[in-house]
């Protein structure tokens, strides 16, 4: 009889009532009828709540009747149903139904929960059908799967080796450890053996943190701290290890944790354990005015807006999109194409550019007297150039 089949630890899932002992095991084929040992889970809990992206929640429209509006495909069929019923729609209807004002967060999503050994039901109770299943759900539970099961914790020969590519983490430079990077970053060294011994006295469940992404990240971090103290509340005395939460962002995810941060100001250190960032816009996405400019590139195009005015349509009202605008505090990104190698510079008068090209934008008007999104014009330069005339054949 094999160890590996003899003797599983399976991490638990807490079904309604988190006070339960449960555990669960996938069925074997019949002519598997080796004896499996399950060990129920009763480690001190700490909540991991997970925060996406833009766009990265599912929404559904309060004035339509709860209708979703925002789902976004997790298969090629139900990817070519959502192309198909965006191609119907312009961008006023679009706008309509992204309605920051109108649109609430629906946790009414697909929900993918392998591999984990748990019910639907927990899934849902974490809010799991809130957030991109397709792209969310398949880390979500590859980060819960690893974080519960550090070690191999039961074998025969009484051995404990670490399993889920822990080992690899152990494995660093000490040179570097302490030296500071030309970014300016500490480089820091891997997790050690102690701290991967302390990982395991505990068990980690994810919490989704969906949150309506047309609105300001300010809002969205109101939302999430209400989701922090109903995880708090929801585990019974004596089951969390801790009543704080660690929060894991992903883009503009980490925005919204910022958020919370400085809205909590001192009471952030009794609710939030750490906050870890994935992929933050820290100072700013410059893809959002390349989007705003001309418009999404690709299938994504005929859902969000393939051109600029179909784009300044649906993201002239939702403040999320401004907020992953590139802030002040960095200009580097500021390049010409028509002047390799330039960036602007900032003066008094504004940004210039130290060789005498400068980008022009003109607005529109629409007979309605609504301006249009920015279109381009060529660009001018400052240097006084002679202008050549064309001159015309005379006849004859």
């Amino acid at each position: 009889m094999s160890d590996e089949l003899s003797v599983r630890c399976v991490a638990s899932a807490q079904d309604e009532d988190p006070a339960k002992d449960a555990a669960y095991w996938q069925l074997t084929p019949k002519n598997q009828c080796d004896t499996v040992t399950i060990f129920v889970d009763r480690r001190k809990i700490i909540p991991v709540l997970f925060l996406p992206g833009i766009m990265g929640t599912n929404l559904k429209n309060k004035k339509l009747g709860g209708d979703p509006v925002w789902s976004p495909p997790n298969n090629i069929f139900s990817g070519i149903v959502t192309l198909l019923e965006y191609l119907g729609k312009n961008a006023s209807r679009r706008a309509a139904e992204l309605d920051p004002d109108a649109t609430q967060v629906d946790d009414g999503g697909t929900i993918n929960n392998a591999p984990l050994l748990e019910s639907h039901e927990a899934q849902h109770i974490r809010h799991w059908g809130e957030i991109y299943s397709k792209c969310y759900h398949p880390f979500m539970a590859r980060l819960q799967s690893r974080l519960n099961r550090v070690y191999s914790e039961h074998t025969f020969s009484g051995k404990r080796p670490l399993v889920n590519n822990w080992e690899e983490m152990l494995k660093h430079d000490p040179l570097l450890s302490g030296q500071v990077t030309q970014k300016g970053a500490l480089v820091k060294p891997c997790l050690t053996q102690a701290e991967l011994d302390h990982i395991n006295h505990f068990r980690f469940e994810v919490w989704a943190g969906g949150y309506n992404w047309l609105q300001s990240n300010a809002k969205s971090a109101e939302a999430i701290e209400r989701r922090i103290d109903e995880i708090i509340g929801f585990y019974k005395e004596g089951l969390l290890a801790t009543k704080k939460v660690l929060i894991i962002t992903h883009s503009m995810g980490g925005l919204v944790a910022r958020a919370l941060v400085q809205q909590l100001k001192d009471e952030a250190q009794n609710k939030i354990l750490g906050v870890i960032h994935g992929a933050m816009p820290a100072n700013g996405a410059a893809e959002t005015y390349a989007n705003m400019r001309q418009g999404i590139k690709g299938l994504m195009g005929y859902v969000v807006g393939k051109d600029a005015e179909q784009v300044t349509a649906c993201w002239a009202m939702p403040k999320a999109g401004w907020n992953c605008c590139l802030s002040a505090a960095d200009t580097a990104w500021r390049k010409h194409s028509a002047c390799p190698g330039c960036i602007l510079k900032k003066t008094a008068t504004g940004n210039t550019c130290p060789r005498g090209i400068i980008p022009m934008m003109k607005f529109t008007k629409r007979k309605n007297g609504t301006a249009s999104s920015p279109l381009p014009m060529k660009r001018k330069s400052l240097k006084n150039k002679p202008r050549l005339k064309r001159m015309r054949k005379k006849p004859g």
